[in-house]
């Protein structure tokens, strides 16, 4: 199961700090994060089969991460791959906002999915799939993207702090962890309780 747990603005020392895992199954290739020969601004994984990314940053402070969103009903191979939405941002010039709201109008050609679009003052969200009601689909459209106010956020493969025990354990370690200097260790800690 993917987990990004961020703070964004939640503390003055760090604007935004995340502590993210990844999960893809071992034969699906990819590359450890870099700076891209054709993009040097852009440090980020990237998957080696369609050639996008799960998450990255670029020099300039524009920030984006994208989880699948689990539903088992839905499995249906879709004709867009989801990697492309964080690498489209991240290379672009759009702002989160008017980027969400362009994807928002043709979100039905990925699979479900979670985006998290930011830069040095703001951070979006929107995901695909329907809201859910006690964990079940409520059926209909997806909600609009959404500006998030400073917080600490839990992103998993369904929506946005759904209280699943890894998000919620996720979160409250990360409000531990800025309580006191913050370092590699401390963040991993806080995603990695098992």
């Amino acid at each position: 199961m993917c987990l990004v747990i961020l703070g964004h603005r939640a503390c003055s020392e760090y604007p935004l700090i995340v502590a993210a895992n990844r999960d893809e199954f071992y034969a699906r290739k990819t590359e450890a994060s870099t700076f891209w020969p054709q993009h040097p601004n852009l440090l980020a994984g990237r998957d080696l089969e369609q050639g996008g990314t799960w998450m990255g940053v670029t020099r300039c402070g524009r920030f984006a991460a994208i989880t699948n969103f689990r539903d088992p009903a839905a499995t249906a191979m879709a004709p867009r791959s989801r990697g492309e939405l964080p690498l489209q941002y991240l290379v672009g010039n759009m702002t989160a906002g008017a980027f969400l709201n362009r994807i928002a109008e043709r979100s039905s050609l990925y699979a479900g999915f979670n985006l998290l679009l930011g830069d040095r003052e703001e951070m979006w969200y929107f995901s695909n799939s329907p809201r859910q009601t006690n964990g079940e689909p409520a059926g209909g459209s997806p909600e609009p993207p959404r500006i998030l106010a400073p917080g600490i956020y839990g992103l998993s493969n369904a929506l946005l702090d759904t209280p699943w025990p890894k998000v919620e354990r996720g979160k409250q370690g990360l409000t531990r962890a800025l309580q006191a200097p913050v370092d590699h260790d401390t963040l991993m800690h806080s995603i990695d309780d098992r």
